[in-house]
């Protein structure tokens, strides 16, 4: 049952008080409609260099946003180019992707060759997404795996998405306070 002034909801999550939805994770997050392919801007709406975006929509409002970086290394730029291409052959052909964005001359022109392929004909299209949480100094962000397979049209059967335990998280490890830390240590015999 839930109470007025309660911090949680009757399902026991955390109310936000930035009325920002939470990135849903998981295997299979069906529903998403894509909403940019872009690059990334500041909060003044200039255009960061050497930064884009793709941006899904998720059924239960919230915004996925997964990062792309100008690269002049070999192994980012072939795996940049293998997950656009994985995203857009969700959309498209594999010769009508290579026919629509050609050679870019840049990184942004890759950019907006790719969305101007790809926006039109994601229209009135629902995806599944598989979102991992990946970490970094102790923070967890959501984030396409490495490697595809991490999209396909909702109600593809059967779903090439799949989990490799090894790789593959959903939800960020319980944070525990110091206090809680010295509690569970309290109790264990000491190693001599």
């Amino acid at each position: 049952m839930s109470n007025y002034g309660s911090r949680t909801n009757s399902e026991g999550e955390a109310h936000r008080g930035d009325g920002r939805m939470p990135v849903m994770t998981g295997e299979r997050v069906v529903g998403c409609t894509l909403q940019a392919i872009e690059m990334a801007k500041d909060d003044n709406g200039q255009v960061i260099p050497g930064r884009a975006v793709v941006r899904f929509t998720q059924p239960n409002g919230s915004t996925f946003q997964q990062m792309y970086f100008e690269s002049d290394q070999d192994w980012a730029i072939d795996r940049t180019n293998q997950q656009f291409l994985h995203l857009a052959t969700k959309m498209v052909t594999e010769e009508e992707y290579y026919a629509a964005i050609g050679t870019a001359a840049s990184f942004s022109d890759f950019i907006a060759k790719v969305s101007g392929a790809l926006m039109p004909a994601s229209q009135g299209k629902g995806f599944t997404l598989k979102i991992a949480l990946r970490e970094s100094n102790g923070n967890y962000f959501p984030t396409f795996p490495n490697y595809p397979n991490f999209i396909e049209l909702d109600g593809t059967m059967p779903s090439t998405l799949s989990t490799n335990p090894k790789y593959d998280f959903y939800e960020a490890p319980a944070a525990t306070s110091a206090d809680e830390a010295m509690e569970e240590t309290a109790d264990e015999e000491p190693a001599f």
